[in-house]
């Protein structure tokens, strides 16, 4: 809808409307300055020759700046209908960017009743265009929707504001807007808020509004603050204080900076590609994240034993080194699914090869973990050694089939997914490995562009750069041709199509549930597998970054990530950290021990006993709440909703959650408040508004509350949040036999004695069973005295015992008697003065529906 009292609305937001003269255009206060010269912020003469002001300033704030009326575009050839927009922009007056561009076309579409979506691009040539990440195209335009919109003409400009609250979204029309071949910037006025998101980035989780610049370019990179790191995600929610929450997606791949001042405003610059921005509604956190992912894809679900503890090393001198660790970590009976091994076991680092001498019996080594109901994962680089003499098949065939940039596979090229597939599977007859790690897929690069350099064009060393390094260094050169165009176009997206063609090769080659682990990740990588965080180092202040880290990937639609666990570089072992950081680590959705090549060991067979028997108690509740953790990723797949969760997506009414990131949620069930200091013996965490029972007793604790809570050095605080049904199950040392236990259901009613729940269950691995109705769905509800199981969709292939149910939160009187099904009387157990009532229900299947009635 495009609202009448625009074009006055943005006359009374700019403080000098109606004044004339340069010095006047200049009176801006601090926090409404957008910066004219992020170049060379300090060179007067340029700024003032480029049109802008100057007024030296010592802070944060720019001192070089746009007057209010900088010259823009004018909207002319204007088209609008009811829930959309088109015109030819055309510029006022060139501004001082090479290759400004003077005309560009603008649509605006309404494209359903919580979605906005913005392109502007050149009117007259074509432009790089993100391919693969929107799955969900729409032409469509909703003619009714819980926002409101308008443009002004001249200059051009764009409002949006929600019709609930009044509260305006988007505003462009607070600094001016540009568009050259290498330099595009939009500014925007958002409401008082806390952000999030943007990546990958190392920060708080909430994202600093003080002058602040985020660097997205993917780099390989030692996770550090202010740097831009692996990954390239260019979505950020908005918080407003009342609980609201609105979403920005600019979708463009090209190196590109957001800069958040207070206000707030954000100034978003990219130095190639168009303007393709969708804006999401919400209105709530998890409704934002959900349509992020509606958009680009929900995650896929991992393999049900890729959901259990890994072991890994870069370093293993040879298979005589892995077998010692298998050996010694199934000593310490700690539950553990997965050995990996690094660029070890390839002979002369080659990929889809094995060393015949160091790794000789690798195939032999890979079934005997099978055997144990283990699996085994390796890693492989995108880089392929080159060997002229023809000797090397996988750099042979890519040189013949035209597939390489340098030395390394475009994936962008057509012919690259087959090609690769073959790889694999050629590799995998030779070893049954289980899933495959992608690393060094930024890319990587141990030279600056090449060997020989890059060439100086303006591609290689553009009139910008956004971050603090050459486009070049430690990658390839920006001016390399790729299938779909010049690297420097399709550069962050070059780990995004190593995953996209991984993943579809091995759901071919195993034709089961592929699991594929990438260091580099763009917008909509969800579906081709899981994330790590790269090479953190083993420090206290590495451990507490860690759960802000991976709860900003739950926010990018790509819940299944970890970091490495005790850190990957580390120079000593420091038992304690690693205690404390296993603990955290149990929690994590992906979890995995590992580290560098000249680093000791440090995965928890070498520990003390005290260490391993802390580390064994914490991963075996993982291992337990393994039934409730696939839902929470067969809820992602189905829905987008998070897995490790933030509290504020949980609760954004209560302001205490928004800025909490020491403390986190799986689903909406399970709160985990780690220890993260150096000799920590106490924590504080918040408990927002509901019953949370302690999990090691089922005391109901505190509510709308801060807690300081005793953390013995063998000990995780863990609450189930009251209104929650947890299905579990007795835990084993691996995956597949924890699988073949009974379930137990776990029943933490909320102030009215009620509670829900879910179990999704299915084989764990089989691709396609929402389709073939492959699995097994139940839905769980307490009410006052009464419970139900219903199944909704049922395998019945696939047997579930049910042995027990407990109930957190029983206050009513003690039962006397309950009943199964209305008529068979149970055995049970009331601890009245904690209100735990323990049912023993040995004989139910969960296939099948039955109630349970206390009376």
């Amino acid at each position: 809808m495009i609202f009448s009292i625009l074009a006055l609305w943005f006359c009374l937001v700019l403080t000098s409307c109606g004044t004339t003269g340069e010095a006047k255009s200049c009176v801006l206060d601090l926090n409404s300055r957008i910066e004219c010269s992020p170049d060379q912020p300090k060179n007067a003469s340029l700024c003032v020759s480029r049109g802008c002001c100057w007024k030296e300033f010592t802070g944060p704030a720019p001192s070089c700046f746009y007057p209010w009326n900088y010259p823009g575009y004018v909207a002319v050839k204007e088209n609008s209908s009811v829930g959309s927009y088109s015109a030819t922009l055309r510029r006022q007056k060139a501004s001082y960017w090479p290759e400004d561009i003077a005309e560009l076309v603008v649509s605006v579409r309404q494209e359903c009743p919580y979605r906005l979506h913005v392109r502007i691009t050149d009117a007259s040539l074509p432009r790089f265009e993100v391919p693969f990440v929107v799955k969900n195209h729409s032409e469509s335009i909703s003619p009714d929707a819980d926002f409101e919109w308008g443009v002004s003409s001249s200059p051009f400009a764009l409002k949006m504001r929600r019709k609930r609250t009044g509260s305006v979204l988007v505003n462009t029309g607070i600094g001016p807007f540009l568009f050259a071949n290498q330099f595009i910037q939009l500014s925007s006025q958002l409401p008082p808020s806390s952000i999030y998101g943007l990546g990958e980035v190392r920060d708080h989780l909430v994202r600093a509004t003080n002058w602040t610049r985020y660097f997205l370019f993917a780099r390989d990179h030692q996770p550090v603050e202010n740097m831009n790191l692996y990954g390239v995600h260019p979505f950020f929610l908005v918080l407003e204080p009342d609980g609201s929450c609105f979403g920005m997606f600019l979708l463009n791949a090209n190196a590109q900076e957001f800069l958040f001042q207070p206000g707030p405003t954000v100034t978003w610059r990219s130095i190639g590609g168009m303007i393709d921005l969708y804006v999401f509604t919400g209105p709530t956190p998890a409704m934002v994240v959900q349509q992020l992912q509606e958009l680009v894809g929900f995650p896929a679900i991992p393999p049900y034993w890729s959901l259990g503890f890994h072991v890994c090393k870069y370093g293993y001198h040879n298979l005589s080194d892995v077998q010692t660790v298998v050996a010694e970590m199934q000593a310490t009976g700690i539950p553990y699914d997965t050995q990996w091994i690094d660029l070890d076991y390839a002979r002369d680092k080659l990929i889809f090869t094995v060393d015949p001498v160091r790794f000789a019996g690798l195939t032999a080594f890979a079934q005997r973990l099978h055997a144990e109901d283990m699996r085994l994962v390796v890693i492989i680089d995108p880089a392929l050694g080159v060997i002229e003499d023809g000797s090397y098949e996988p750099y042979a065939l890519a040189k013949q089939l035209g597939l390489l940039i340098l030395n390394s596979t475009d994936f962008t090229n057509p012919l690259s997914p087959p090609y690769w597939q073959s790889m694999i599977a050629q590799f995998r007859a030779l070893v049954p490995v289980d899933g495959l790690w992608i690393d060094m897929n930024e890319p990587s690069n141990f030279a600056n562009g090449s060997l020989d350099g890059c060439p100086l064009s303006s591609v290689d060393v553009p009139p910008y750069a956004p971050g603090t390094a050459r486009l070049f260094d430690f990658t390839l050169c920006m001016s390399a041709k790729q299938h779909l165009g010049a690297h420097y176009d399709l550069h962050s997206l070059y780990g995004y199509t190593e995953a996209m063609a991984t993943y579809q090769a091995l759901a071919s080659v195993l034709a089961t549930r592929p699991f594929v682990l990438s260091r580099s990740t763009f917008s909509g990588q969800g579906p081709f597998g899981a994330h790590w965080t790269g090479d953190n180092a083993a420090t206290y202040h590495d451990l507490a970054v860690s759960i802000p880290e991976v709860l900003t990937f739950s926010l990018f639609g790509i819940p299944f990530v970890g970091p490495d666990i005790c850190g990957y570089y580390s120079d000593r072992l420091d038992e304690p950290l690693c205690q404390r950081w296993q603990q955290v680590g149990a929690f994590y959705p992906f979890s995995r021990n590992h580290d560098c090549f000249a680093c000791p060991r440090h995965d928890p067979a070498v520990f003390s006993r005290a260490m391993q028997e802390s580390t064994r108690k914490a991963y075996l509740i993982r291992y337990s709440l393994l039934p409730y953790l696939s839902t929470l990723f067969h809820r992602a797949n189905q829905t987008g909703e998070t897995v490790a969760r933030p509290l504020f997506v949980e609760f954004p009414n209560d302001p205490e959650t928004h800025a909490i990131e020491a403390q986190f949620l799986w689903g909406s069930c399970l709160l985990i408040s780690p220890a993260l200091q150096e000799n920590a013996t106490t924590v504080v965490g918040y408990f927002p508004r509901r019953p949370w029972y302690d999990w090691y007793s089922g005391r109901v604790t505190v509510s709308g509350e801060w807690l300081t809570m005793d953390v013995p050095l063998d000990t995780i605080p863990l609450h189930l949040a009251g209104g929650c049904v947890v299905p579990s199950q007795l835990a084993s040392v691996t995956t597949a036999l924890s699988r073949k236990n009974p379930f137990t259901l776990l029943i933490a009613l909320d102030a009215d004695m009620q509670a829900n729940g879910e179990l999704f269950w299915d084989d764990g691995e089989s691709l396609g069973v929402y389709a073939a109705k492959n699995y097994s769905l139940i839905h769980f509800t307490f009410q006052q005295d009464r419970f139900w199981s219903i199944p909704r969709n049922v395998d019945f292939n696939s047997p579930m015992p049910l042995t027990n149910v407990t109930v957190m939160g029983f206050s009513h009187p003690p039962p006397t008697q309950i009943l199964l099904n209305d008529t068979l009387p149970l055995s049970f157990d009331f601890v009245r003065r904690i209100g735990v009532l323990y049912i023993s229900v040995s004989g139910i299947d969960l296939r099948w529906p039955f109630t349970l009635a206390i009376l």
